[in-house]
C-alpha cells in the first residue's frame, strides 16, 4: 500500500529531521556523552498529532523501514493496551516486510538482535513495579534484561529508536514507572510520539520529566482531518442526535436511553441496507456505550437489543475491563457481530472502519474521551474508498446521545479535532555542532539566530542548561541579588540586624485593620416563620384526605411522550434537522422515582399502597373503566411525577390548623471585618460578607441588581450564639426583603 500525499509529505519531513540528527551524531567524538545528550534531547524527538484514521500507524511503520536503509537502527514501539500491539504488528507484517519483528521473550541477545529490528511493547511489560510484570528487566535463561540489551545494543553501534503510541496515555502521567523507564533506560536517540489528542499540558509535562524537547512547535508535525477527508480516509462529518422533550414537565417520564438504543438501531438498519443495494460488502457496526457502575445494566441493555429491538444474540457482543472478550480485536472483522456493547475500552486503540453509529448512553463530558469516541465512527471502510456515487449518509458517522446535558465532551473533541492544522516539522534545528581545534562541540541556537564561531564555554552552559540551574552556572558576580536600601529607616549601612528589622512605617502598616458596619436602618430585628409543633401520630393519614386528583388525570393516560430529536453537525456547529418523535415511558424507572419522592414527605413505607387504593376510589367515583391494577400503578406514577407538588400541596393543607407563628431574629446591630470588603447596595450592612462562598457570592450579586429587592442578609453569619431564623422542614440561607410584599 503506498503512502497518501500528505502522509508522503510528513513521512519526508521526519526523514530529513532524522537524517539531520544522525549527521549532528556522526560529527561528535563517541566519547562526549554530554553533547550526545544535549541534542538528543533538545533535536531527538518528534510529536506527530493526527485524527484517529489518518494512518498514524502506516506512516511510521514507513519511517522505520526508510530509515533502517540509513541508521544502523533498534526500535522500541511502546502503546498502552495489548489491542494495539497486536493491530501495530500486522500493520508491519502487511506494509514493511523488510522490517525484522522481535520477540521480548526470546530475542534478547546480541545473536538475536536484527538490524533495523523491532520489538512492540505494552508499558506493563517493562515498566510496573510488581515482579511478576518485570521479567524482561531481569537477566536470565532467556536472555539479558532489556536494560542490558539496549546499553549492549549501543555498545555495538546501534542507535535506539521509540516509537510511542497513544502518547496521551502512561507516559506522560506525573512519577509513574513507564515515565522513569524512559527517562533512565531508554532514553532514545530518535524519538516519535504519536497522539489523536494533542494536549499542550501533556506535552510539557513530558517535557519537564524527561528533558526531550517538545513544546517547540518545531519538534510537531501534524495532519488535519481535512487531509483524511480528502484522500478518501475519514468521513466528511459526524451527525450528533440529541433527544428534547416537548413539555418540561415530561422530563422524568421518557427513557432516553431507550430512545437512544432504537433511534441508533433504525439508522443502523438503514444504512445496512443502502449498504447491500449499493453491493458494497460491509456489515455495519453499531457501537453502544453503557454508563460505569452495576453489571446490571450491562444485561439490561443487551436483554433490550435482542428482546426488544430482534437483534440475535450470537450478534450482540460484551467488552469491558470486568467483562473482557477474548476476541475482542476481530470483532472489528467479524460479519456475524453487529452490535458492541462497550465502557471504555473500546474508546482507544479498536480499529472497526465498518462502525458507522454510536449509541452514547453514559454521557460524554471528556473532550479528550470524546476525541476517541468519535475516532470509533469516523474511518471510511477500504470497502467504499473505490466506489462512487454513493449516497451522501454513508460518509457520515452518527452519535445518539441519551443525556442532554452531556453532550460537551462531544463538541470539545470537535473542536480539539479541528484545531490540528497540517503542519510538517520545521526542517530548522536547536542544535548545531561547531568544530574548534578539530573538537566537535554542540551548541544551542533558534532559527536564525546568530552563533559565534568559536564556542563560549561560559555562554554555551548558560544555553545548555535547564533555568532551574542556570543561577547555579553563572559567575559568583552574576549570582548576587542587587541591594535595595531601607529608604524608611534613614541608615542605609548593609547591616544584616537591621535588614531582619522591620521599620517604623512598616509596623504601622501591618497592623490588622478591623472595620465596622452598621445595620440599615428600616431593616427588622424581628421576623415571624411558620413553626409546626408535633403533628401527631396519624398526620400521615390525614396527608390521604387532602390528595386531590382533579384535573391531574391526563397525565395518566399518556404512553409515549413527544420529543424533539436535533440532528446536528459536531464540526461544522450546524443545525441540520429538528424531527418530531415519540419517546418511550420507563415505567420501572418511574416507580422508583416516586418512591423516593413520597419520602421527602413521610416515613410509612405502605403510604404509595394506602395512596394507590384512594386513587382507585377516585377513579371509581368518577364512573371511569378500570384497568387492572399494575396499569393503574403506572397511572398513579405518572401524576405524581407530572404534579410533583401533589403531596407537598396535600401536606400542607393537613397542617395548616396546627401551624404557629414564632418569632427569629436577625439579632445583630453591627458587623465586623478585619479588612476592608466588596461594597453592596443591598445587603443590610452594605457589605458582601467574607464567608460567602464563590456561588453564594454570584447570588449575592444578582440580588444587589435587581430592582424589586429592598434588601438582603446572608442569615447565620456573626450571630453571637443566637440561633439563626429557621423555617418550616427547611433552612433559610438567604433572607430577601422584596418591594410590593
Amino acid at each position: 500500500m503506498k503512502l497518501k500525499n500528505f502522509q508522503q509529505e510528513i513521512h519526508n519531513t521526519i526523514i530529513y529531521k532524522f537524517k539531520d540528527l544522525k549527521s549532528k551524531y556522526d560529527s561528535l567524538d563517541k566519547t562526549n556523552i554530554s553533547d550526545f545528550n544535549k541534542i538528543r534531547k533538545l533535536d531527538g524527538g518528534i510529536l506527530l498529532q493526527a485524527p484517529t484514521g489518518c494512518g498514524k500507524t502506516f506512516i511510521a511503520s514507513q519511517i522505520v523501514s526508510t530509515f533502517n536503509e540509513i541508521e544502523k537502527m533498534i526500535w522500541f514501539w511502546f502503546a498502552p493496551f495489548s489491542g494495539l500491539i497486536e493491530q501495530t504488528r500486522q500493520v508491519f507484517l502487511k506494509d514493511s516486510v523488510s522490517v525484522p519483528i522481535l520477540d521480548i521473550h526470546t530475542d534478547r541477545t546480541l545473536e538475536n538482535l536484527k538490524v533495523g529490528g523491532i520489538y512492540f511493547l505494552t508499558w506493563q511489560k517493562v515498566a510496573v513495579s510488581n515482579n511478576e510484570g518485570r521479567k524482561a528487566r531481569i537477566t536470565g535463561d532467556d536472555g539479558l534484561s532489556i536494560d542490558e540489551l539496549m546499553e549492549s545494543a549501543r555498545m555495538e553501534d546501534y542507535k535506539i529508536g521509540c516509537i510511542i503510541d497513544e502518547a496521551h496515555h502512561s507516559i506522560v502521567s506525573k512519577k509513574t514507572e513507564a515515565s522513569k523507564f524512559f527517562s533512565e533506560i531508554v532514553t532514545p536517540d530518535y524519538l516519535l510520539m504519536m497522539t489523536a489528542t494533542p494536549n499542550d499540558k501533556d506535552i510539557k509535562t513530558f517535557s519537564e520529566q524527561t528533558g526531550y524537547e517538545l513544546k517547540n512547535e518545531k519538534q510537531r508535525a501534524s495532519v488535519s482531518r481535512e487531509d483524511g477527508v480528502k484522500e478518501g480516509l475519514l468521513k466528511r462529518g459526524v451527525k450528533m442526535v440529541r433527544f428534547l422533550e416537548k413539555n418540561p414537565t415530561d422530563k422524568d417520564l421518557i427513557d432516553m436511553e431507550k430512545t437512544a438504543l432504537e433511534e441508533c438501531t433504525l439508522l443502523h438498519r438503514e444504512i445496512k441496507s443502502k449498504l447491500e443495494n449499493l453491493n458494497v460488502p460491509i456489515q455495519p457496526l453499531m457501537l453502544v456505550q453503557v454508563p460505569n457502575g452495576k453489571k446490571e445494566s450491562i444485561e439490561e441493555v443487551k436483554n433490550f437489543l435482542t428482546d426488544n429491538l430482534r437483534f440475535k444474540e450470537s450478534s450482540v457482543k460484551v467488552h469491558t475491563a470486568n467483562e473482557p472478550d477474548e476476541n475482542f480485536h476481530l470483532i472489528a472483522h467479524d460479519p456475524k457481530v453487529e452490535v458492541l456493547i462497550f465502557k471504555m475500552a473500546v474508546a482507544t486503540g479498536f480499529d472497526a472502519p465498518r462502525a458507522f453509529t454510536l449509541a452514547a448512553l453514559r454521557g460524554i463530558r471528556n473532550e479528550q474521551f470524546g476525541v476517541q469516541v468519535v475516532g470509533r465512527i469516523m474511518r471510511i471502510p477500504k470497502e467504499m474508498q473505490f466506489k462512487k456515487n454513493l449516497d451522501d449518509s454513508l460518509y457520515y458517522g452518527y452519535v445518539f446521545i441519551a443525556n442532554k446535558e452531556k453532550d460537551e465532551g462531544l463538541l470539545l473533541a470537535a473542536d480539539l479535532i479541528n484545531r490540528i492544522k497540517t503542519q510538517n516539522a520545521s526542517l530548522g534545528s536547536q542544535t548545531v555542532v561547531t568544530i574548534y581545534k578539530g573538537n566537535p562541540k554542540a551548541q544551542v541556537v533558534e532559527n536564525g539566530d546568530i552563533i559565534p564561531l568559536i564556542p563560549n564555554e561560559e555562554m554555551g552552559n548558560i544555553f545548555l542548561t535547564p533555568e532551574s540551574e542556570q543561577k547555579e552556572k553563572l559567575p559568583k558576580w552574576k549570582q548576587i541579588e542587587p541591594y535595595i536600601p531601607n529608604l524608611t529607616s534613614g541608615n542605609l549601612q548593609n547591616d544584616e540586624e537591621h535588614f531582619q528589622k522591620p521599620s517604623p512605617l512598616t509596623q504601622v502598616l501591618v497592623q490588622e485593620e478591623r472595620y465596622v458596619y452598621k445595620i440599615r436602618e428600616g431593616v427588622p430585628k424581628v421576623l415571624k416563620t411558620e413553626y409546626m409543633p408535633d403533628p401527631g401520630d396519624n398526620y400521615q393519614e390525614r396527608i390521604l384526605d387532602f390528595v386531590d386528583f382533579t384535573g391531574k388525570t391526563d397525565a395518566a393516560r399518556k404512553k409515549k411522550i413527544e420529543i424533539t430529536e436535533e440532528i446536528s453537525d459536531i464540526f461544522n456547529k450546524t443545525d441540520i434537522a429538528k424531527l418530531n418523535k415519540k419517546g418511550e415511558i420507563d415505567f420501572e424507572a418511574l416507580a422508583d422515582k416516586t418512591t423516593q419522592l413520597l419520602l421527602n414527605f413521610v416515613t410509612d413505607r405502605l403510604f404509595k399502597r394506602k395512596l394507590f387504593e384512594h386513587y382507585k376510589k377516585f377513579c371509581e367515583k368518577n364512573g371511569w373503566e378500570i384497568s387492572n391494577d399494575e396499569e393503574l400503578c403506572k397511572e398513579l406514577d405518572l401524576i405524581l411525577i407530572s404534579h410533583k407538588n401533589l403531596i407537598k400541596d396535600a401536606q400542607r393543607k393537613s397542617m395548616i390548623d396546627k401551624l404557629e407563628l414564632k418569632e427569629v431574629y436577625l439579632n445583630l446591630e453591627v458587623v465586623v471585618h478585619n479588612s476592608t470588603v466588596q461594597k453592596s447596595t443591598k445587603n443590610i450592612y452594605g457589605v458582601f460578607p467574607e464567608s460567602l462562598n464563590s456561588m453564594e457570592l454570584e447570588l449575592a450579586k444578582k440580588l444587589d441588581s435587581e430592582e424589586v429587592i429592598l434588601w438582603w442578609h446572608r442569615n447565620g453569619q456573626n450571630s453571637k450564639g443566637k440561633e439563626p431564623a429557621i423555617g418550616l422542614n427547611f433552612t433559610i440561607f438567604f433572607m430577601i426583603r422584596k418591594t410590593k410584599r
